[in-house]
């Protein structure tokens, strides 16, 4: 862990962050707590309305079938 403002100026190239980890406090709130981060990403993206989201809000279960669609080499 680092400070943010040290991450976004040292350690990565564009100064962008690039994810986001975070938890749930359980399963059962999963899906109201990806509704308030995307809802609270939006916002802060300034998007308008109906317009697309340009970031991605996945859980667990998302990244692994996601992961298991994708080709190894």
């Amino acid at each position: 862990m680092v400070p943010l403002d040290t991450a976004l100026n040292r350690l990565m190239v564009d100064g962008r962050i690039n994810s986001i980890e975070m938890s749930a406090v359980s399963e059962s709130l999963m899906t109201a707590a990806q509704s308030e981060v995307t809802s609270i990403l939006r916002e802060s993206h300034k998007l308008a309305a109906g317009a697309d989201s340009d970031f991605d809000v996945m859980n667990q279960s998302q990244i692994i079938q996601t992961a298991s669609q994708t080709p190894r080499p």
